[in-house]
């Protein structure tokens, strides 16, 4: 089913046809697939974790509601070959609810925007998802902040990486740095190193080793633990897989 705002003057052109949501349609999956590849380029999405399925299936999709105009003197309608329900603005669409908003796909769901995509909440944003979340921003950077409260980063069953091309800045404005691990703390630059671990000290250099201070001391051994994050472990249930529509 097709539901437009496009005008058609005098009504000439067929019932189905659809050339300017076709060309939308196109245009966003093209955008799709080349944000999907920049993002693997740069790392930011895997084989195993991309949008490489949504980006499929909107071809799939748009090949369906396009049809096959090669052959279009044997099939002068050949828009819409599969049962999917098309909605088209000239405009805008609106919508509204009083209460609450529930939109579900079986498979993927895709969103596409041109220029910018825009959320808000008057209370909170959750997302929680079964496999990966994958953020990946081309030019102007990412910010994360937080005006109130505290912000928790954890990686709960790995490894955590960070890194950047130039300089790295932790600061603390009114409060402490505090650098602890369970086995061994390694701190180099240059070739020159320091490892802290149960064992003891180890100061490493290739070059000169300069300590200064107005006293300097050796007193007995000391030893002092900071705690250490608990990670916690959950089971999903599988009750959420969608069946197939008859």
């Amino acid at each position: 089913m097709l539901v437009t705002t496009e005008t058609r003057s005098g009504a000439l052109s067929p019932a189905k046809d659809m050339g300017e949501t076709v060309q939308r349609l196109t245009q966003a999956r093209a955008q799709h697939e080349d944000m999907a590849q920049l993002a693997r380029q740069h790392n930011a999405q895997s084989s195993d974790a991309s949008q490489h399925d949504a980006a499929k299936a909107i071809r799939a999709q748009n090949d369906a509601i396009r049809g096959d105009t090669a052959h279009w003197r044997e099939n002068p309608f050949p828009e819409m070959t599969r049962p999917d329900l098309v909605v088209a603005s000239a405009a805008g669409i609106g919508m509204t609810a009083a209460q609450g908003t529930h939109i579900v796909s079986g498979q993927d769901h895709a969103v596409t925007a041109g220029r910018d995509v825009s959320v808000s909440s008057g209370r909170s944003l959750f997302a929680s998802v079964r496999g990966a979340i994958s953020m990946f921003a081309y030019q102007l950077g990412m910010k994360l902040v937080a005006a109130k409260g505290r912000v928790d980063i954890q990686a709960q069953s790995d490894q955590m990486a960070l890194a950047a091309l130039k300089d790295i800045t932790i600061s603390s404005t009114d409060g402490k740095v505090v650098i602890t691990a369970s086995k061994e703390v390694w701190i180099g630059a240059g070739g020159s190193y320091i490892q802290i671990n149960g064992s003891g000290i180890i100061n490493g250099s290739p070059g000169v080793i300069l300590e200064k201070g107005a006293n300097w001391d050796v007193p007995g051994p000391d030893s002092k633990r900071m705690p250490l994050s608990t990670m916690p472990q959950g089971n999903l249930k599988t009750t959420s897989l969608y069946p197939k529509s008859r």
